[in-house]
């Protein structure tokens, strides 16, 4: 993905990069950019003396910088992740999908709260198998799932993170409430969901990475994400997993 290969170009010159990899940096550009421009205005925000803020104010500001630091970590973790996975062949093992979706929901709580959203886990009240999975790369999906949503959400609306049994196996969705996509466009997206890294510019805010990423390492545990579509408002992630037979120690 980010190898350290150089490609042959027209006019005997070279470049560092291919096609695919450049867009890869250059997405991955794109979505760091916001946040530490965020992280630095906030930081001058603290001190600049002449605002006089409260000493809420500023545990506010604190609280929201260590945040953003946090959601953009899981996007280096996930691109790191699917670095290593086109290397590396993967061990799955036996996982219980809803405590890594339980500390999950736990972990982005506050993230949600911040934008005045809220989230919620919904568990099937039918028996959810164990998934056949690589603990970590599965984490790393779910929270680039959660990120997603809650970025293309708009203020006062709603995550649900649900869990499920499958014909083969267990599936994770994560539902939005963000824009409506048109039909050509949804089309669009679901036909190039993991192939590019940007398919679909109409949901603005986010070059599209973490779904390329999630996309990505799903793959590489012979896992499946899939796209819905919903008449209202928003869509739905959901991520196919292989079931396991045997005992989980996760």
């Amino acid at each position: 993905m980010f190898g350290a290969g150089v490609a042959e170009v027209t006019g005997g010159q070279k470049q560092l990069f291919d096609d695919s990899q450049f867009a890869s940096l250059s997405a991955a550009a794109h979505d760091l950019k916001a946040p530490l421009s965020t992280i630095q205005f906030l930081a001058a925000s603290l001190r600049d003396s002449e605002l006089q803020l409260t000493d809420a104010e500023r545990e506010q500001m604190l609280w929201r910088m260590q945040l953003t630091a946090e959601s953009s970590l899981k996007l280096v973790e996930g691109l790191t992740y699917a670095y290593s996975t086109s290397r590396l062949a993967l061990e799955l093992e036996p996982v219980n999908v809803a405590h890594i979706c339980e500390d999950i929901l736990h972990e982005f709580t506050p993230l949600s709260r911040q934008l005045g959203q809220t989230m919620e886990l919904k568990l099937s009240r039918r028996m959810v198998p164990l998934a056949l999975a690589h603990h970590s790369i599965l984490r790393s999906i779910v929270s680039n799932l959660c990120d997603n949503a809650l970025k293309h959400n708009p203020p006062e609306s709603h995550v649900q993170l649900r869990i499920g049994p499958a014909k083969r196996g267990v599936i994770i969705a994560v539902r939005d409430n963000g824009p409506q996509l048109r039909i050509a466009d949804f089309k669009r997206l679901k036909a190039r969901l993991g192939k590019e890294v940007n398919p679909l510019g109409a949901r603005v805010g986010s070059s599209g990475l973490g779904l390329f990423v999630a996309s990505q390492l799903a793959g590489a545990m012979d896992a499946r994400l899939d796209l819905s579509r919903h008449q209202t408002d928003g869509v739905t992630f959901s991520l196919h997993l292989q079931p396991s037979y045997q005992l989980s120690f996760l």
